[in-house]
């Protein structure tokens, strides 16, 4: 299920919103992909889930869900201990979000991967300005 925030206004609520997804054999994956949708301005980001919806079986497959200059600042990939498996990874954040912030995700194998697919999901409370 794909999700937005219901109501962006609604300070002190917790929301759940995609962010976005991607797959194996995208071109910008090994440099950083920016995700589809932004964490909104003025919210704590509460958590991170990183949703595998098909393993990626790339040999010593490495997950980083994160911002520009810092790949696993969200979701390191020591903290993805089996990308090949369906399932989700969620880490409890508290972060304050005060821009607007693109979140990137970064994949790298040893050359031998074929597929796998994720999405990526953001808890969040809006806080008041």
């Amino acid at each position: 299920m794909d999700l937005t925030l219901n109501n962006e206004g609604a300070c002190g609520v917790e929301q759940v919103m995609l962010l976005g997804s991607f797959k194996y054999g995208e071109e910008a994956l090994t440099n950083g992909k920016t995700l589809e949708y932004k964490i909104p301005k003025n919210t704590m980001l509460t958590r991170i889930t990183l949703a595998i919806e098909d393993g990626f079986n790339g040999t010593s497959a490495k997950i980083d869900i994160g911002v520009n200059g810092a790949d696993g600042k969200y979701i390191a990939n020591s903290e993805v201990s089996a990308p090949q498996t369906v399932g989700s990874v969620n880490k409890l954040l508290y972060d304050v979000v005060n821009e607007e912030t693109t979140v990137q995700v970064k994949y790298s194998d040893s050359g031998s991967g074929s597929n796998g697919k994720a999405k990526v999901y953001a808890f969040v409370v809006r806080m008041p300005e």
